[in-house]
């Protein structure tokens, strides 16, 4: 579990600390079907300085048939910290 950050937070920290354990131990039925999924899909990881494990979004990626795994170095709000960077990638994505 992350540390919660300090002061007034833009998300609800309650849903970080339901999802963290579903996230760091998912449920093998869950992890299994997502070889069912039959859109191309686009994963987007922030990088190093993203809290997320980028090694757990390269393994969900590499379960999902069709899909791309793409790395953008700009942490985990990476929408947001690096725009420029992020409408970049899904134009290429979507319209190959």
């Amino acid at each position: 579990m992350p540390p919660r950050p300090e002061g007034t937070l833009s998300f609800d920290w309650h849903v970080v600390e339901a999802i963290t354990k579903q996230r760091n131990d998912p449920d093998s039925a869950w992890w299994d079907n997502l070889r069912h999924i039959t859109a191309r899909t686009l994963v987007i990881g922030g990088g190093p300085d993203s809290h997320l494990p980028q090694d757990q979004l390269a393994a969900l990626t590499a379960r999902i048939p069709d899909s791309t795994y793409l790395t953008i170095d700009a942490g985990h709000d990476v929408h947001s910290t690096h725009p420029e960077g992020f409408l970049a990638v899904p134009l290429p994505f979507l319209t190959r």
